[in-house]
């Protein structure tokens, strides 16, 4: 958090550890719909690639032209960050104080989700699951 000039402020408050429990339970499981939308479409896809690839091998072995085949790049692979969640939510469940001081960097982390890694997750995951029809 930064004041009126824009330097930061060094601040905590107390928040409730369960409060904040609760909160890396729902982000975790909104995390899991996301990555499991993003693995149907990426397995889709995959499938997709594969059968083409297959298809263009078998058309290269007819025309004896075996390099002609494209590869179509890449696929990368959604990400399942649930563990990290699990090792957050296990680390507030073993603290022993009921109420908790934060950073507004670290409240802003566990309640609104704003991890690095949350979203690095998101953005991947977000590339398949916009594609996800029920």
């Amino acid at each position: 958090m930064q004041n009126l000039t824009g330097a930061s402020l060094d601040f905590k408050a107390p928040f409730n550890k369960a409060a904040l429990i609760a909160a890396l339970r729902d982000n975790k499981i909104a995390h899991i719909g996301d990555f499991n939308r993003a693995r149907e479409v990426y397995f889709r896809e995959l499938c997709d690639r594969l059968e083409a690839l297959v298809s263009d091998a078998e058309d290269a072995i007819f025309r004896s032209d075996q390099y002609a085949i494209d590869h179509y790049g890449k696929l990368k692979p959604p990400v399942d960050a649930s563990k990290l969640y699990d090792q957050y939510i296990e680390l507030l469940e073993k603290c022993v104080a009921e109420t908790i001081e934060l950073s507004p960097s670290d409240y802003n982390a566990i309640v609104n989700d704003d991890w690095d890694w949350a979203k690095n997750a998101k953005a991947t995951n977000a590339a398949y699951s916009s594609k996800w029809r029920p």
